[in-house]
């Protein structure tokens, strides 16, 4: 058996790094390589559908807390389909956005306030007035 041979190795990760590679692939990828502590920490978001708080109160229970993320394969140990912040600790805050969306496949993306389309982050006030609405009376 060979020292390098890959199956002694304790991860493997193939990455693509081409023209499909978005500049925030290669930052998550680059948070990585520099080896920062990463921690994703889960959005419970709760949909208009009258079952829908009870899906995000069951999803709470299952998935309280931040999970720490040491090396990028351990991005496949995420629930699939619950969008979470990835969050550098060397980072105040974030505007990183990650899901695991199959067994394989890892996504990361922003979030967009439905009302002024602005970019969302994890230390945004949820209670920040929206313009729209306050014309409104709401």
């Amino acid at each position: 058996m060979k020292t390098n041979d890959s199956r002694n190795l304790s991860y493997q990760c193939m990455l693509v790094n081409g023209p499909n590679a978005s500049a925030l692939d290669m930052e998550v990828m680059r948070w990585f390589a520099d080896e920062h502590e990463v921690m994703w920490i889960p959005i419970h978001e709760v949909g208009p559908d009258a079952d829908d708080l009870a899906v995000a109160k069951a999803q709470m229970a299952r998935f309280p807390e931040a999970l720490p993320i040491r090396v990028f394969t351990d991005l496949f140990w995420l629930p699939i389909g619950i969008k979470g912040w990835l969050f550098p600790a060397h980072l105040e805050n974030t505007d990183v956005v990650c899901t695991r969306t199959a067994s394989k496949e890892i996504t990361f993306g922003y979030l967009q306030h439905p009302a002024t389309g602005g970019r969302l982050t994890y230390r945004y006030r949820t209670e920040a007035d929206v313009p729209e609405w306050d014309a409104a009376g709401g």
